[in-house]
């Protein structure tokens, strides 16, 4: 029986090619979007799973009073934890620096190369986590100083096919490390990502710190904090105490203000959006966004084969009622119509596996992912791929087998004109359709505006042509040498330092004291240092007072605390106008002002800069457009100890900036030949700053015209039987006088009429949504009503089109060859 179901099915495609083929695509590319999408979010909740004991795995944080909350914490926190509650088996800490890695070669050859995942970890580490060793010994690595871990990539990287066991790796200032095993790469799913590991020894002995002796700072030096638990359920009961305990470690101010709290590390890569995290998360509105879309996609898909199916009840009418004559039950019937619609799927399905790999590359690119399909390896994937397989042949098949199989013989085989119900249900479709894909245009060109602002948006500052080089140690005792060659080349207009990028790096945050303020207040501003020349070069206006002149000591005298813990006197400062509104003054009365910036902790200074303010600059974006201008206070670059320069920024004249980098690339390797230069354009980094946003905005505008293509696929199915239905009436009113332009509005004002509906369901819908998205940016696009009235006419126009093209065809036909129709 089954055996016949099938044969059946199979003519009645071969017999239909053009509304199988509709179907078909419809499914197959519906289908293959609702996989990619699984694939994404089956990547992103399994985002740690590996570790054994992941489950009672918790970070520390501190949890702000008004401000985001910091992902790092001090360096004392995990001897704290450890000494203070029995519940916790580990407590470990984790702290990353960049650096310079040299290797020489048995030929002689230095290989020197930029390193940004280098890690150093607390003993317990390996017990904590699951690294898995392929090479040499764990050992005493984390536990004595200037042993190495690393992974296969860098091994491979410095040392070719050779064994790196025992060999040196030497970083910025010469140390020497031991490479003493090698771990495998870090897998994709991991928050935590290193390529080199040694251990938290390793760093003491870098700053001069006893190797047997606990930090004792809360911010010094900043850590990623990990505990390891008895039992998950124990970490409410340490929250619950930490504010009790921790006024015996910190002063009670501090600890209102930066609260620690534990998190499940399960959470932190959809969960988390803190400060200083250890590396740019996930975000579980996202998933839950590609999980709407994938529902709604395949639901898109399904819905075309019901108003298909339905809308062409007519041709399968007689065989319904000769079928029922000869005895055959509704039971029957049903398991026929869901055989076709499940052979159906099967073949969009297979259809659907191979556009799954061709869109995963592109989906990749766009989202900066790499998912792969694995469906030779990984049985998961058959599972909730057979999964799908039913769920749509179930939704696509229920309804329209439940529907055909209640005609009743009598009417048909009497030759009574048959109309097929289940109008009201199409249309109610089609608007569901069309509502959800304008919803997601719409979100699509708010996400695009949006990304566009913060591209275009001034920033207070001139950003183009401007090349940043990376500092450091070696470079900055140079800088002076290497400012003034670079400023001599004929491609460079200016240079200058500094210790943040504008609109990118908001600075330190110091406490502050100015005249007039309550000292018992704790306030707290952004501070960045800058060289005498920056204002001018970035085209930022002083707007009252003077900038830092290399003619003046602006920079002040500098002094040791404790012979350890720098303090300036008699330094300058320029301020921002949102630091003169924070200051209660205006431009003119802020000038001489006196300002003590400082950190301390336990009573004990850290720092401290003492100076008066010499200059108001207008407010420029220090930090990016998601947040506000913060009150700012600039200081000298450089001081009695040297400078803090991080970044030196050239002003390039317009031109070729490849042979501009190749004379600017010779200057640096005769002036720093030891460490390669790193270099980028300050406009690119700003806008590399909202890829995210970007790639969100790809990835829905992708599966916007996803659903507008399969939403037009139904349409155009739809319109094709409504005029092949209608064609005697068509020939009809074209004898009898009828234009072209009226018959094709006649066929399609009912369309558009549905389309117009979806739009007034979509806009709000769509309005509702970006209204949420936009409040995490201070800067952001307003939703006008031209965006509106474009989406709208954009579906309406493409809708048109879609139905006309059928609804042109009949229009045009030889009415003679209409009224013969039938």
């Amino acid at each position: 029986m089954l055996k016949n179901y099938i044969l059946i099915a199979w003519r009645n495609f071969a017999r239909q090619k053009g509304y199988s083929l509709l179907n078909i695509s419809g499914l197959s590319v519906g289908l293959a979007c609702c996989i990619v999408i699984l694939l994404y979010v089956s990547r992103e909740l399994s985002y740690d799973s590996f570790h054994e004991k992941g489950d009672r795995v918790f970070r520390a944080y501190q949890h702000l009073e008004n401000d985001n909350d910091w992902a790092w914490t001090g360096g004392v926190t995990p001897s704290i934890l450890r000494s203070e509650f029995k519940e916790i088996e580990l407590a470990v800490s984790l702290h990353r620096m960049a650096t310079y890695i040299s290797y020489e070669r048995p030929d002689g050859e230095v290989i020197t190369s930029p390193e940004n995942h280098f890690v150093f970890a607390d003993s317990g580490f390996f017990e904590m986590f699951n690294f898995p060793l392929v090479k040499g010994s764990i050992g005493n690595t984390l536990k004595e100083p200037y042993g190495i871990l690393i992974t296969e990539s860098i091994a491979e990287k410095y040392f070719g096919e050779a064994d790196p066991v025992g060999k040196e790796l030497r970083t910025t200032g010469n140390f020497a490390f031991v490479v003493n095993g090698v771990l495998k790469d870090v897998p994709d799913n991991s928050h935590i990502k290193f390529d080199f590991i040694t251990g938290m020894v390793s760093f003491k002995a870098r700053n001069n710190y006893p190797l047997t002796a606990e930090f004792s700072s809360h911010w010094w030096p900043r850590v990623w904090t990990y505990v390891l638990l008895d039992k998950p359920e124990s970490a409410d009961i340490i929250n619950a105490v930490l504010p009790e305990i921790m006024p015996k470690h910190r002063e009670a101010t501090e600890v209102k203000r930066f609260a620690l709290q534990l998190q499940p590390m399960k959470d932190i890569h959809l969960h988390s959006q803190m400060g200083n995290e250890i590396q740019p998360n996930g975000s579980i509105g996202v998933v839950y966004i590609f999980l709407g879309i994938a529902v709604f996609t395949l639901v898109l898909a399904c819905i075309n084969f019901i108003n298909l199916a339905t809308a062409r009840a007519i041709k399968k009418a007689q065989e319904i009622g000769v079928r029922k004559t000869i005895g055959a039950k509704r039971s029957q019937l049903i398991l026929q119509f869901f055989t076709e619609s499940v052979l159906m799927n099967v073949i969009a399905f297979v259809f659907a596996l191979v556009l799954v790999e061709l869109a995963l590359p592109i989906f990749n690119t766009l989202f900066g992912q790499t998912i792969s399909f694995g469906l030779y390896s990984n049985i998961n994937i058959w599972i909730f791929i057979i999964a799908i397989l039913i769920v749509s042949g179930f939704l696509s098949g229920f309804y329209p087998a439940l529907y055909l199989s209640r005609f009743r013989p009598v009417q048909v085989l009497k030759g009574k004109a048959f109309r097929p119900g289940g109008g009201d249900i199409r249309k109610g479709l089609v608007v569901f359709q069309f509502a959800l894909s304008i919803a997601l245009i719409f979100c699509t060109s708010v996400i695009w505006l949006q990304v566009q602002h913060f591209r275009d948006a001034g920033l207070g500052f001139d950003k183009e042509h401007v090349l940043l080089l990376k500092s450091g140690q070696v470079v900055r005792s140079r800088y002076d040498v290497l400012l003034e060659k670079m400023k001599s080349l004929t491609v460079v207009n200016d240079a200058t330092g500094m210790n943040s990028r504008p609109g990118m790096d908001s600075g330190w945050g110091p406490q502050v004291e100015f005249e007039g303020s309550d000292p018992e207040t704790h306030r707290y501003v952004h501070q960045q240092s800058v060289d005498h020349n920056f204002f001018d070069m970035m085209g930022v206006p002083v707007l009252e007072g003077r900038g830092f002149s290399k003619d003046i000591k602006d920079e002040g005298t500098g002094t040791l605390m404790r012979n350890q813990f720098p303090a300036f006197e008699n330094r300058n400062f320029i301020v921002n106008e949102e630091f003169v509104r924070f200051a209660g003054k205006t431009n003119e009365t802020v000038i001489g002002m006196s300002l003590r910036l400082y950190t301390e902790e336990g009573g004990l200074l850290f720092s401290e800069t003492k100076g008066a303010v010499i200059g108001v600059v207008k407010d420029f974006n220090t930090s990016d457009l998601r947040e506000a201008v913060r009150p700012t206070v600039f200081s000298p670059v450089r001081s009695d100890f040297g400078n803090e320069v991080n970044f030196i920024a050239l002003k390039l004249k317009a031109g070729k900036f490849s042979e501009s980098l190749e004379m600017i690339a010779s200057v640096w390797k005769e002036t720093v030949p030891e460490i390669p230069m790193e270099y980028s354009f300050l406009d690119q980094d700003i806008d590399n700053q909202y890829i995210k946003e970007k790639s969100l905005g790809n990835i829905v505008g992708l599966f916007a015209i996803v659903a507008m293509l399969i939403s037009c696929l139904g349409l155009f199915g739809l319109s094709a039987y409504t005029a092949e239905t209608c064609t005697k009436e068509i020939g009809i009113r074209k004898v009898l006088g009828a234009s072209a332009v009226k018959i094709v509005k006649l066929l399609s004002k009912d369309y558009l009429m549905l389309v117009m509906l979806a739009n007034v369901i979509a806009m709000p819908l769509g309005w509702w949504l970006m209204s949420k998205w936009l409040t995490q940016f201070a800067h952001r696009v307003p939703l006008d009503f031209t965006i509106f009235i474009t989406v709208g006419f954009t579906a309406i126009l493409i809708s048109f089109l879609t139905v006309s093209f059928q609804a042109f065809r009949a229009a045009t036909a030889n009415p003679v060859k209409s009224l013969r129709y039938e």
